[in-house]
């Protein structure tokens, strides 16, 4: 096994013809991650780089290193706590692999491990994920995030966790790169927080949705008034369970309210929050905070209360007449 400053130094593939030495840094002829010295009693001793890049020879000789180096893989992968180890010095290496090598991506892929919503103390080959996900749930789900206490909460997570789903949380920054590149792996794989989400379910689940979409179309369009060009568009979503976001009942009471307005931007701006956007305006975001917190404690009251009784008990002006002299 590598050592981490090994890895991070870079791959040491060293060619020789006939125990004689050619070059080093042989990057054609080796994974980016494994070092060694390779011997071929078939290469001609005055092969050049140029010419080692189109020599058939080589390409034979690569196909059978990479596959040797995916049987050893194969093997410290039967070893839970050996392979933890493995996989903690070069798990980036095999994600770099796959969104540079398009030719094994899919056997790489094999030895990936990621964190679920259903196991975010141990992390799970896509595998082990592929079998453990509900008949029902056909696509092999993924959300991407700075790290696992980010997205393990996330509200786009609320509906697929309603209905038994398992999505994969991925927080390495490279996760992205290999995910868009391996694109399937026994099933599609598709990113939760993409918009225009269609997840499986019955019939009668989305006649509901449907009908009661219809019920918030005034809604909709008084939350795009409200926030005008912040937003491309406003729609009801099905992702959501748990996070709040009713409004309809009180907007139709009391159309057009401050404290309405104030309520639909803590929403949008709640709601960029907790999907790890960063507000472009903080204090627009306190303000009508600051505003609920002094209604619910009756702080503008108060204070209209305490101006009226100074008010009423305002002593009367002074007034000093030194007379036509002044002295």
């Amino acid at each position: 096994m590598p050592s981490q400053s090994a890895v991070n130094a870079g791959a040491f593939s060293n060619l020789d013809v006939r125990r004689v030495f050619i070059m080093d840094d042989c990057e054609d002829l080796i994974l980016s991650f494994v070092k060694g010295i390779v011997d071929s009693e078939n290469l001609p001793l005055n092969i050049s780089r140029e010419t080692l890049q189109q020599n058939k020879i080589l390409k034979v000789i690569r196909k059978n290193i990479v596959k040797k180096c995916m049987d050893v893989h194969s093997e410290i992968a039967e070893g839970k706590d050996n392979f933890a180890k493995f996989y903690e010095v070069i798990g980036k290496n095999l994600k770099l692999g796959i969104h540079e090598d398009a030719q094994n991506h899919s056997k790489l892929a094999e030895f990936l491990r990621f964190f679920s919503t259903k196991s975010t103390e141990e992390q799970i080959s896509l595998k082990v994920h592929h079998f453990s996900v509900p008949e029902i749930q056909k696509s092999i789900y993924y959300l991407m995030g700075e790290s696992l206490a980010s997205v393990r909460d996330s509200p786009f997570l609320e509906v697929l966790k309603k209905k038994g789903f398992e999505v994969l949380l991925l927080v390495d920054p490279i996760d992205e790169h290999a995910i868009t590149q391996l694109k399937e792996f026994d099933s599609k794989l598709i990113c939760v927080s993409k918009e225009g989400l269609k997840l499986e379910e019955m019939v009668y689940e989305k006649k509901a949705q449907e009908e009661e979409a219809a019920t918030f179309t005034e809604l909709c369009t008084m939350v795009k008034d409200a926030l005008g060009d912040k937003v491309e568009k406003v729609v009801v979503s099905n992702r959501i369970t748990d996070s709040p976001c009713e409004l309809k009942r009180k907007a139709a009471e009391d159309k057009g309210s401050k404290y309405d307005h104030d309520l639909m931007y803590l929403l949008f701006e709640t709601a960029l929050l907790t999907s790890g956007f960063v507000l472009d305006e903080p204090t627009s975001f306190a303000k009508p905070i600051h505003r609920r917190i002094s209604l619910g404690l009756d702080i503008n009251k108060e204070e209209e209360e305490v101006a009226a009784v100074e008010g009423d008990n305002a002593p009367l002006p002074l007034r000093i007449d030194f007379g036509d002299g002044g002295d």
